[in-house]
């Protein structure tokens, strides 16, 4: 029997296979991969 988690980010039920916490925050696999993305955004425009 699979564990269920909820996306603290968009509200959506996923496995715990597809769950990663990033900074102690439970992420489905499509939110991490909006996160990573705006993580660099930002960093680049800290860069500039």
């Amino acid at each position: 029997m699979s564990e269920f988690i909820r996306c603290s980010s968009c509200g959506d039920i996923a496995s715990f296979e597809d769950i990663t916490y990033i900074n102690n925050t439970p992420l489905c696999s499509s939110c991490q991969d909006e996160r990573v993305y705006s993580l660099h955004s930002e960093a680049d425009e800290y860069a500039k």
